[in-house]
């Protein structure tokens, strides 16, 4: 039986956003990208220790499942940091909108995941999210995203303007969300 009935996202990390975004337009033709840059995060663990990692996301739409880029500015201890060093860039994780968090993250940890790292999202400040590991080959940690109605809308939000997209105007539309950082 699947640990769940589908993915929503596919996680990259990458070194240089901006590349990867212009890749993934010009090559895939996905867009446009929803970015917010030099987030940082109000708590922060990476297997259970504090951390401050500073990244720009950005996210985008392949049918029905969201895109996520991630790159990381500094060299605080994440998963994402992790990922890198190891050697890898691309896929790192498959992400579950989830509207019953604690049940679902209680669900993957008794089937023997563990949590990679843990944040409050900077985007709102409210809600969760965790990474997941079972110590699996690269691109198969799990994030579970806690999903609020408002978290729903934006998401549909973005979806549906991606949908809409006619593939040539604004591939990039900065957000220009600030956390205070």
């Amino acid at each position: 039986m699947a640990l769940f009935k589908t993915f929503h996202q596919l996680g990259y990390v990458v070194k240089d956003l901006d590349l990867a975004m212009a890749h993934w337009h010009e090559k895939l033709g996905v867009g446009p990208f929803f970015v917010t840059r030099r987030l940082s995060f109000k708590s922060f663990h990476y297997l259970g220790n504090p951390s401050s990692p500073i990244i720009t996301m950005a996210i985008s739409h392949f049918g029905e499942t969201q895109i996520e880029l991630i790159q990381q500015h500094n060299d605080a201890p994440s998963g994402y940091q992790y990922f890198l060093q190891n050697g890898n860039e691309g896929l790192q994780h498959m992400g579950v909108f989830s509207d019953h968090f604690e049940h679902d993250l209680e669900h993957c940890l008794n089937r023997g995941w563990h949590i990679e790292h843990e944040a409050i999202s900077p985007m709102d400040g409210i809600t969760k999210f965790v990474y997941l590991s079972a110590n699996g080959p690269p691109g198969t940690v799990v994030e579970i995203l806690e999903m609020t109605p408002e978290k729903h809308l934006r998401f549909e939000h973005i979806r549906q303007v991606c949908h809409q997209w006619n593939g040539i105007d604004q591939p990039v539309r900065e957000l220009g969300f600030s956390n205070g950082k």
